[in-house]
Formats: structure tokens, sequence, C-alpha cells
């Protein structure tokens, strides 16, 4: 009841923020005068700056979510507005993506007395560390609390991951009730194809694309109603888009 009428109450705060413009003065004053009404945020680290003034304590409680792909240099400001600081994440997820190569990581460390070696196993290192990586050494010796239940993914599959990273201490409560038992939770099929660049966009791959497409007709010939297909290129999901038209169909 009291959240209701919270949020009651802000609408006209509400109108305010969504008339501000982004990135504005006028966005940050709207949102600090809707503080008292509207108590809970959410921003990616980026957008913080642009979001909320920057000032210690602004917050009673930040959650940092997906810390292990955050670099620390981007939360660090958010952790400058927090009382207290919930830091989440997964040590086995992937690092921020830095492109900044290993020799100039180095040379930089050099150059101004700090050891780049120590930088990274201190969780700090811009390249090969992350939040998660830094408030986990900073909290020494305190461990980080497991959250150990699951619900995103097939028992079939998570059985993988569960005994190959987290010692099978996963438990593992995903619903499956609306799941055949003919269907197949994790099929690896390995294509011998040849990956090429060309001068414009990203990488493609003929062969992957053509028995991708092979895959989708077979699914829905067997009765799939839904069939998704995930690729790591924009130009191999266009290519596999334009195969699978062309060879199945536009429905």
């Amino acid at each position: 009841m009291e959240t209701a009428n919270r949020i009651i109450s802000g609408m006209e705060n509400l109108d305010a923020v969504s008339a501000a413009p982004a990135h504005s003065n006028k966005l940050r004053r709207t949102i600090a005068n809707s503080f008292n009404h509207l108590r809970g945020w959410a921003c990616t680290a980026l957008t913080a700056h642009s979001n909320f003034p920057l000032e210690s304590r602004l917050f009673d409680l930040v959650i940092l979510d997906e810390a292990s792909q955050c670099s620390l240099a981007a939360v660090l400001p958010l952790a400058y507005r927090a009382k207290r600081l919930v830091v989440v994440g997964d040590p086995y997820q992937l690092n921020p993506i830095v492109s900044i190569s290993d020799g100039l990581m180095k040379e930089i460390a050099t150059r101004t007395g700090l050891d780049n070696d120590d930088l990274r196993e201190r969780g700090i290192h811009h390249k090969d560390g992350s939040a998660y990586a830094a408030f986990r050494f900073a909290a020494r010796p305190q461990s980080p609390v497991m959250l150990q239940e699951h619900y995103r993914c097939h028992p079939h599959i998570a059985r993988w991951f569960n005994k190959t990273f987290y010692g099978n201490q996963l438990t593992v409560l995903t619903d499956i009730s609306d799941t055949s038992d003919r269907d197949r939770a994790i099929y690896w099929d390995d294509v011998i194809g040849t990956a090429k660049r060309p001068a414009n966009g990203s990488w493609i791959n003929q062969e992957e694309a053509q028995r991708a497409v092979h895959l989708i007709r077979s699914l829905i010939q067997a009765g799939y109603r839904n069939v998704g297909v995930v690729a790591p290129f924009n130009a191999q999901a266009r290519l596999i888009d334009r195969l699978a038209q062309r060879e199945i169909g536009q429905d």
C-alpha cells in the first residue's frame, strides 16, 4: 500500500521526468525534485552521470548488477553516490570488453609506477579486472554470498555449467512442465566451414548459415511453431535470414 501511494503521489513527477530532454540539466533537476516521491531508480552504469547529481551518499542503497561485466572505472561514481553498496555478479562471465592491447596496459602501469601483475591480482586491472573482482578482493577475508537457486535453463543444459563451473552447487528449479519428453535440451552440431570477412561488414560463414537453415526447416517440419536463431555477427544473421526466406519462405 505504501508503494502504491508513492506511485500515485508521484505521477506528476513521472510526467515531468518523461518530458525532460535526455542528457540535460533539466532532467537532472527533475529527477532530484522527484526523490521524495519516486524512491527507486534504475539506469545503466554509464548513464548515471546524465541522470543524477554527483553527490556523496545520494542513495541509501545502490545495487550494482552484472558487476563482473562492468569496469571499476564505470562503477566508482555509483559507489560514491551510495551509503551502502550491493555488488552482484558472476566471475565466470566475460570481463568488460576493452580494446586496449596488453602491451599498452603494461606500459601505462609502468609509467605510472604501478605493477601490472599486482593490478590484475587485486582485480582492478582495467582489462583483466572488473568491478566484481575489485570488490571481491577488497572485501577479503569475507567471501561472496553465492546465489544457488537457478530458474533460467533446462536442467539438462544447466547440469553442464553447474558441474564445470560451480561444482554442482546450484539447485536447478526451472519449470519444464510444458516441455515434451522428445525435446532435446542441448545438441552439438559441428560444422566444417570457413569464416570470411568481406571488405565491408562483419564475419560470415556460408556453410554454417546453410546448416542453420537446414535445421530450421527440419524443426518446422517436425511441428515446432517457434524457432529462434542467434548469431554473433550481424552479417551472419542477415545471411541466415536471406537463405531462410529463399529456401523456406517468409511465413
